[in-house]
């Protein structure tokens, strides 16, 4: 996962602190350009041009034929771009802005100084930090403001690095681009805003401390990181149902080449399907443009910002699904608890434990084990219920103990932080059978999936809190294999 790896999660910082950048200028960009506007509005007064009736944009992209209130304003927006002898040239193409709203709208002319690539984009998409640094690099009233400070397109070369090399991110890296971005925000136009000093807090966490450690101690809440992920995931959306249809297409291709070799078993039959296939794949995005019917620099866009999050969120899935086959507590007749004390979740840890005595290989020999253990720990230790969230059998099933959500009696001081699984026997003197291994692999990634443990857990054997043999030699060895395993 993407937190396992110092260099990856490097990466992840600089991503995040990317998106608080973005928060943190959002509001000066849209006053410096809503204080732009003014200033074209007043240039264009003087002239005394009607309003435009009909958007020339839209209407011709012939700009020869536009009214003389749409061409005054174009001429005025050209003269404070950065690009401007690019943008004006045969070729381009007005049509997607409404030049009728320029004399009223900021936001319209705004869209104006856009990257090419984006000038279609709205929503989340239109909030990606490429875009906005895109913006204040373009119009040179707005750049000027940076003339003696921190250059806007320092921003843009450390985003086009994060996105465009798959390499990892040293720390030294990391620190580099913190910096920057922090230089940036200092620019004293932009630090006379609330919302810069903010993200200069965030951002500086990131620069000082790992991200996984950030996630533990809970630096940066949960809920907050989440937010900035599922901004990102929404850029994404019409990406994944390109490809979602590629797949779907790459497939079909795949399963009539393959068939096609079963009836004719040769090499030149075999050549002929890789050529196919190679053809498909170059001229599935010439159909895609087509069908969906897209230009080719939208679709350049979405997997740009598509790449953020394939490359920089990690995945909240474990190693295997979270299927299960769980018992519950009225499946092997459990008694009634004598008190319930609930937790925060999701849950930071999960403990292994073993019951250090019979192992059981069937439902039915488990259950009576189970409900044996729950005796113990509610007769002769006078505990609330069972101690264990869950128990886990030889038989590859999951019984349910306290749950999910419950604090249990287990690892003293680990109590109401971590949910437990204690497998049923001695691992002192055997191995775990696969069954039970897989049974606790699908049950963390049945509470990753569910929100009762953090995709930042850490893996802990009982041995490791207290001192005991517990969860047994054998399954300790096993569980240190976890990618979780804190391993410290």
């Amino acid at each position: 996962m993407e937190f396992d790896n110092v260099k990856k999660q490097n990466r992840n910082s600089v991503l995040f602190a990317l998106e608080y950048l973005s928060e943190g200028i959002n509001k000066f960009a849209a006053d410096e350009f809503q204080n732009h506007h003014n200033r074209l509005v007043k240039m264009m007064q003087h002239l005394n041009y009607s309003p435009c009736a009909r958007s020339c944009s839209k209407i011709s992209k012939n700009e020869q034929l536009w009214c003389r209130t749409c061409s005054g304003w174009r001429t005025t927006i050209l003269s404070s771009h950065k690009n401007r002898s690019s943008i004006g040239k045969k070729g381009s193409d007005w049509s997607k802005i409404d030049s009728s709203k320029w004399p009223t709208d900021a936001t319209e002319v705004e869209r104006c100084y856009q990257p090419d690539w984006s000038i279609t984009m709205t929503g989340p998409n239109a909030g990606d930090i490429s875009i906005l640094i895109g913006k204040l690099i373009n119009c040179s009233d707005i750049r000027s403001l940076f003339a003696n400070t921190a250059d806007p397109d320092c921003i843009r070369v450390i985003r086009n690095k994060i996105v465009h090399n798959s390499g990892e991110i040293s720390p030294a890296e990391k620190k580099q681009y913190c910096q920057q971005m922090l230089d940036f925000l200092r620019t004293p136009e932009v630090w006379l805003y609330q919302e810069a000093k903010d993200a200069y807090s965030k951002i500086q966490l990131f620069m000082r401390y790992d991200y996984i450690e950030l996630i533990k101690n809970k630096t940066i809440e949960d809920h907050e990181l989440n937010k900035l992920k599922e901004r990102i995931k929404a850029r994404t959306t019409r990406v994944y149902n390109l490809s979602r249809i590629s797949t779907l297409v790459l497939i079909g291709i795949l399963a009539v080449s393959l068939i096609y070799v079963g009836f004719e078993r040769t090499c030149y039959r075999v050549s002929i399907v890789s050529v196919c296939l190679l053809l498909g794949a170059l001229l599935l995005p010439t159909i895609y443009l087509g069908f969906l019917q897209i230009t080719k620099s939208q679709l350049y866009a979405y997997v740009v910002i598509f790449m953020d999050r394939l490359l920089f969120v990690e995945q909240l899935e474990d190693e295997i699904s979270g299927d299960i086959s769980m018992v519950t507590r009225g499946e092997w007749r459990a008694r009634l608890p004598k008190s319930i004390e609930f937790m925060e979740k999701p849950v930071m840890n999960v403990l292994v434990h073993h019951t250090a005595g019979l192992h059981g290989e069937d439902t039915q020999m488990c259950s009576q084990i189970v409900r044996s253990i729950q005796n113990l720990h509610m007769d002769d230790n006078k505990w609330d219920d069972v101690g264990y969230n869950f128990l886990i059998g030889e038989d590859g099933c999951v019984y349910e103990g306290r749950g999910w959500n419950k604090v249990g009696a287990h690892t003293l001081g680990w109590n109401k932080n971590s949910v437990a699984f204690a497998f049923l026997g001695n691992y002192n003197d055997r191995r775990p059978k696969p069954l039970a291994l897989k049974a606790l692999r699908g049950a963390i990634s049945y509470g990753i999936k569910n929100g009762h443990i953090s995709p930042y857990y850490t893996l802990y054997g009982h041995r490791d809190k207290r001192p005991t043999n517990s969860p047994g030699n054998y399954l300790y060895a096993e569980i240190r294999n976890f990618k979780h395993y804190h391993h410290n």
